[in-house]
Formats: C-alpha cells, structure tokens, sequence
C-alpha cells in the first residue's frame, strides 16, 4: 500500500460548486465536476475507488 500521503481526496470550492479530485501513487485517478451538493460530489467521486483518505493533494497535484 503506498505511503498515505500519496493517496487521497480533496473537495474544493470553484464558482460552479463543490468540485473534487482523487489521487494515487501514480497520479490524479478522478476528477468530479459538481452535483447537487457537497456530499453528493464525494459520493460520485469516490464510487469505484478504493477508501481514500480527506487529505491535502501533494504539490505534484497541484
């Protein structure tokens, strides 16, 4: 299993809404555009993922 910090979700404000990404040892696995609501872009984010941790992207995703 990689090391936690390089694995992980954030959620972010934009001027659309709630966007999220998803990330893994090699990289952005996922980018979710809004939804209805902050949870449900997360749900719609990780579905199919593996558990991820809420965490602080690394600088390489920035």
């Amino acid at each position: 299993m990689p090391p936690m910090e390089e694995i992980g979700h954030a959620m972010f404000s934009t001027a659309i809404g709630v966007c999220g990404i998803a990330w893994g040892s090699h990289g952005v696995l996922a980018v979710q555009l809004p939804e209805a609501d902050a949870p449900g872009t997360r749900l719609r984010l990780l579905k199919g993922l593996p558990p991820l941790p809420e965490a602080a992207p690394p600088t390489s995703i920035h």
